[in-house]
């Protein structure tokens, strides 16, 4: 029998800017689970890192993708 692994999951974390021009945003990923091997994540969907913690952020909409 030949099985997947459990889907890819994490918690999610943020901080939002403080103001408009601020770049202060944060993003934190803690805890992934399933899938195979390493992990990287993303939140543009193609710069990927290790990292697990994205700063800086600026005020927007971000959507985080993680691969294995």
């Amino acid at each position: 029998t030949i099985t997947e692994p459990n889907v890819l999951d994490a918690d999610i974390t943020s901080t939002n800017a403080t103001c408009f021009d601020a770049d202060n945003g944060t993003i934190t990923i803690t805890n992934p689970t399933g899938g195979y091997g390493t992990y990287e994540y993303s939140i543009d969907g193609i710069t990927w890192t290790s990292d697990m913690l994205f700063e800086n952020l600026s005020p927007a909409t971000y959507t985080v993708s993680i691969r294995d």
